[in-house]
């Protein structure tokens, strides 16, 4: 049997090639989300190819600034693979009127989000990386996915997959959906269907696009016509956390986690220490809230004072946080795709609160394993029926505990491995 005759399963690939823009210069804070799925994907390729290339797009100035060698070393070390790594560095878009609100209504190209690594420079940056033994290209997200494409336009490319992650059209409309509002945001509503265009043009040119939910994937199936769609859930050491005893009792304390670059998250942090919190304390004198993860400090209610409140941070070891609390509350207002933070928590025991839009993609239900509310005064009560009935909290976390089976990391990163092997085929 040639290897071309060899079947999906259990085939070796070559080469694979990785093309993101997030690059982890920091590991001991590279933890949030989208690198915990990036390291999945990652170690899902390393799993079916010999041999992983991997090429971040980053600042100019970074580049000059990176030692290869020693980042190579750093992802072999922290994330446990092993791969030769390049970079190239952002396109530069000049900021103007027409930029930032005309152009990017015709193509994304020029869209504020994604102008970076859309130019035909930063395709060639892809066409350098690839290799005559190259088997599947993985493009991560759509800031990886639109050099990729444009690099199809210069000359064949192998097996591509795309892992969209989010839906980019769904949570840039969303964004928009939220205050504050200006005259030239009406503007930016106009630029929504160039970007669900792109996504359906790069669709068209890969061998599978992953997202992380099945109401993602049905969306896309039936609005945009991509049949190619592929759920891949968010996933974590599911299986180290479940076998961590619970601790006796819980506190009365509220827990919120997330990285504040991220504006739905700056929003839900804002909404639960301004609406959802004070609500809770007025029931409960010795509530307290934690905020936990990177850059709490850009948060406008950091420097008020807020009695209860603590910003912690980002904290390195999350095991004593996670048993000090008593319920994770997520009242994320806007964005899409699915929440690792309500994963990670209901893994270790604890009860989750959280809004429709925080728990969504998620396969918990609403009741029985979550307590889903939408509004201040809901959120705020069912914190408190949860902190106030450790029976009725316990059964919540022990239902939720045994769900999250499903999103392990092990079961994950085999499963995409598989993915990678048909791309190669289908090229």
């Amino acid at each position: 049997m040639t290897r071309a005759e060899q079947p999906a399963k259990g085939r070796r690939l070559r080469r694979m090639l990785v093309v993101s823009r997030q690059f982890p210069l920091d590991f001991d804070r590279a933890t949030h989300g989208i690198f915990q799925r990036l390291q999945n994907l990652m170690r899902a390729a390393t799993h079916c190819a010999d041999a992983v290339d991997a090429l971040f797009f980053v600042p100019a100035n970074c580049i000059g600034q990176v030692d290869t060698a020693h980042y190579e070393q750093l992802f072999r070390d922290r994330w446990g693979i092993d791969l030769t790594l390049r970079l190239a560095h952002f396109s530069n878009l000049a900021p103007s009127w027409a930029n930032a609100y005309l152009r990017p209504v015709s193509n994304i190209r020029y869209n504020r989000d994604f102008a970076d690594t859309a130019s035909i420079e930063q395709a060639r940056a892809v066409r350098a990386a690839l290799r005559d033994d190259t088997d599947v290209v993985l493009a991560h997200r759509l800031h990886g996915a639109l050099p990729v494409h444009l690099a199809g336009t210069l000359g064949p490319l192998p097996g591509c997959v795309v892992d969209l992650d989010d839906v980019e059209h769904l949570k840039f409309f969303r964004e928009l959906m939220r205050p504050p509002f200006w005259p030239g945001k009406t503007l930016q509503f106009l630029q929504v269907p160039a970007i669900a265009w792109a996504e359906r043009r790069i669709a068209a040119r890969a061998a599978s696009m992953f997202v992380c939910s099945e109401r993602d994937c049905r969306y896309l199936r039936r609005v945009l016509g991509i049949r190619n769609a592929e759920v891949v859930p968010n996933a974590v050491e599911v299986a180290s956390m479940i076998e961590r005893p619970l601790p006796a009792q819980r506190n009365c304390k509220i827990l919120f986690l997330g990285t504040y670059s991220h504006r739905p998250n700056v929003e839900a942090a804002e909404f639960l220490v301004r609406e959802v919190f004070p609500i809770v304390r007025q029931r409960m004198p010795n509530a307290e809230l934690e905020l936990v993860g990177q850059r709490v400090e850009v948060l406008s209610t950091f420097a008020e004072n807020h009695p209860g409140v603590s910003y912690l941070g980002f904290v390195a070891d999350l095991e004593p946080v996670f048993d000090g609390a008593g319920v994770m509350c997520c009242p994320i207002l806007a964005g899409s795709g699915t929440r690792i933070k309500i994963i990670e928590a209901a893994a270790r025991g604890l009860p989750v609160v959280s809004t429709t839009v925080g728990a969504e993609g998620l396969d918990f239900e609403n009741g029985a394993e979550i307590l889903i509310r939408d509004d201040a005064a809901s959120l705020a009560q069912a914190c408190l029926d949860l902190l106030a009935s450790p029976q009725e909290s316990a059964r919540l976390a022990r239902a939720a505990r045994a769900k999250t089976q499903r999103y392990d990391r092990r079961a994950v990163i085999d499963a995409v491995a598989d993915s990678f092997r048909r791309a190669a085929l289908r090229a």
